[in-house]
């Protein structure tokens, strides 16, 4: 199992308990999939405490997943990356319209702070 998942309310908290290696790829895709399916998911924080690498893979399954939940009209949030991750993340610019966090409870309350606000830009 790569993925334990938990929820603060509305919020849905995805902890990566693995590192992502190519190996586990065709894993970490099945157990994403109903973040996915369930369309009733709009706020979503996935947290990599603990993990040291990301496929490529499964950074395209982040992706997808940013992509999916901000068609919903949701939003997303990264918790806990390494200094390699975030680079990984800001190279790729999708610290762009994903904010970073690196203390859960900010992580959570920043849904909070857009519902009557709008949307972080």
């Amino acid at each position: 199992m790569l993925l334990k998942t938990r929820k603060n309310e509305d919020v849905v908290i995805v902890d990566i308990v693995k590192d992502v290696t190519h190996e586990r790829a065709a894993e970490f895709e099945s157990e994403m999939n109903p973040l996915f399916e369930d369309t009733g998911i709009t706020k979503v924080i996935l947290n990599f405490e603990g993990v040291e690498y990301l496929c490529s893979p499964g950074f395209g399954m982040v992706a997808q997943l940013a992509k999916v939940i901000l068609e919903r009209s949701g939003e997303i949030r990264l918790l806990n990356l390494n200094q390699n991750l975030r680079k990984l993340f800001e190279i790729s610019r999708l610290t762009k319209i994903i904010d970073v966090y690196d203390d859960e409870s900010e992580a959570i309350k920043s849904f909070r702070s857009t519902e009557n606000h709008g949307k972080i830009s």
